[in-house]
């Protein structure tokens, strides 16, 4: 829905594609947690850094750093194991990456 209202009311293609991008982070998070729980918060956070380092500017990349506090809070909370939350990580930055290559061309 969100990405329908963003398409039909905003005419700009990378927004789009965010937006697209995000929601199948979101099915694939979904699927994952059914069997494994992994992080969301490193999931979300490392998808809209690297979202920004793509679309916006590799300046953005610092933003990488603040990763490893919101790993750290959830460790320190007893949400997530170290595994869930580097899996969380790079399910985010990797799904990203490979959708943005594939849908982008």
């Amino acid at each position: 829905i969100g990405s329908y209202l963003v398409s039909t009311r905003i005419d700009n293609d990378n927004l789009y594609l965010m937006s697209l991008i995000l929601v199948a982070l979101l099915v694939s998070i979904t699927i994952i947690t059914s069997q494994w729980k992994i992080s969301l918060h490193t999931s979300t956070f490392s998808a809209i850094t690297t979202l920004l380092v793509i679309f916006g500017s590799p300046y953005f990349a610092f933003l990488y750093l603040a990763l490893i506090l919101v790993g750290w809070a959830r460790i320190y909370l007893r949400q997530h194991s170290l595994l869930q939350i580097i899996g969380g990580a790079l399910l985010g930055a990797g799904l990203t990456i490979i959708l943005a290559l594939i849908f982008q061309n």
